[in-house]
């Protein structure tokens, strides 16, 4: 009767092995169909190589995908591999202080498209009070020179800076 319990307890430790390493291997699976398997530093390589016209689509895919679209990493491999783009940014005004960002991106069909720019902190309150003033760009950066306050009549004394690889002011 000893032996009947013992056989029997060691095919029970038998079977949920053999369950827990089908499990585990599924689990693998899983992990290995998923893009966030793959090593950030990899990722960041291969979104590199993709145009920026795609970028915009690429953040819809989830919200890594959108924080690595405008992270430095990806524009410091962009500019080691010479990827580089050149890139036009239209700043156009709705309304009294309404101001929205743009770039020309070419579209795959041909031709080219005026594609908002969603910056990072438009809605923050340090920006919906903005008015810009003289904009110049200078590199990757355009900036906005004697920033003006709607509360006030009388432009300021201060710069703010867009950072168009982060679209980050």
């Amino acid at each position: 009767m000893e032996r009947l319990i013992k056989g029997d307890s060691v095919s029970t430790r038998r079977k949920r092995k053999t369950t827990s390493m089908m499990e585990e291997k599924k689990k693998q699976k899983k992990k290995l169909t998923s893009s966030s398997s793959l090593p950030y530093d990899l990722l960041v390589m291969i979104v590199a190589r993709v145009p920026r016209s795609y970028y915009r689509t690429l953040s819809l895919v989830s919200k890594s995908f959108r924080s690595m679209v405008v992270s430095p990493e990806l524009y410091k491999v962009r500019s080691l591999l010479g990827l580089t783009e050149t890139c036009l940014y239209v700043c156009l005004r709705f309304g009294f202080s309404c101001y929205k960002w743009y770039t020309l991106s070419k579209k795959s069909s041909g031709g080219y498209v005026l594609a908002r720019v969603l910056m990072l902190d438009d809605d923050s309150p340090r920006m919906l009070g903005l008015y810009y003033s003289d904009l110049v760009a200078v590199g990757s950066d355009i900036y906005n020179i004697g920033v003006a306050d709607k509360n006030k009549t009388m432009p300021t004394s201060g710069v703010s800076i867009l950072d168009c690889k982060t679209h980050r002011w």
